[in-house]
């Protein structure tokens, strides 16, 4: 079974940077040639900004980091890789992959989200 597009929202961010390149593979099987795939990260660009900025409040800070880390309310509510908008994942440009995880889309409190994914081709 093949798909047009496959959407990920705060599931590429929870990836082993080692298994990154795997897990595109395993969407690229999945997806019917010039299928999109859209995800949905943390922006890590956006999340420093307000990380740092000297006017935001503690709880603007801590609720940055909970975004760039993850939750940490198990074992699995960790960030194990990083992604921001025109940066490709590592592993991801090579094997017949050629995109990055983000694509400048809609921006709203720290998250990048897609509309039109890049292609994997």
């Amino acid at each position: 079974m093949t798909f047009d597009k496959v959407y990920g929202s705060h599931v590429l961010e929870h990836v082993r940077q080692q298994d990154v390149p795997h897990t595109l593979d395993g969407i690229r099987r999945i997806l019917k040639p010039g299928g999109q795939f859209l995800v949905s990260v943390p922006d890590w660009d956006i999340l420093c900004h307000l990380f740092i900025n000297p006017q935001a409040s503690a709880e603007v800070k801590w609720h940055a980091l909970r975004m760039m880390l993850g939750g940490q309310i198990d074992d699995y509510d960790y960030h194990n890789t990083a992604h921001n908008t025109g940066v490709t994942t590592p592993g991801s440009q090579h094997r017949g992959h050629n995109t990055g995880v983000t694509t400048p889309g809609s921006q709203h409190r720290g998250q990048v989200t897609q509309h039109r994914g890049q292609v994997l081709t």
